[in-house]
């Protein structure tokens, strides 16, 4: 019978072990050129603990991806931009428009690793 373990909570990725006794671990992160599409990465490791740390390592090369000063209006203009040409044009302006009028002004100088919930 297969071990049960608890639930990780949301954004700390999955653990499971393979029909080949390997365990894997995967993490779900936006994609890298900021556009809305996110990305699937996946370590392995031998045991549950090995695939874990490599998790765990994966994590925080993310997040020192993320640490580059850059503001949230700064990406909101950066994120636009890569998302227009799969969006309508209206949706777009609409988008864009929203992002100008009530996010940059009140939250356009935060710096993205400061931002919580």
């Amino acid at each position: 019978m297969a071990r049960r373990y608890s639930r990780r909570a949301r954004g700390e990725g999955s653990v499971y072990e393979t029909a080949e006794g390997r365990w894997r671990a995967s993490l779900v992160i936006p994609h890298p050129d900021g556009t809305a599409q996110s990305v699937r990465r996946v370590v392995s490791g031998r045991t549950r603990a090995e695939a874990v740390r490599n998790l765990d390592t994966l994590k925080r090369e993310t997040a020192a991806g993320y640490a580059t000063g850059e503001t949230l209006g700064e990406y909101l203009a950066r994120w636009a931009e890569a998302v227009r040409p799969t969006l309508r044009p209206a949706t777009w302006r609409e988008y864009a428009g929203h992002a100008e009028r009530y996010w940059i002004p009140a939250l356009g100088t935060v710096p993205l690793t400061r931002l919580q919930p």
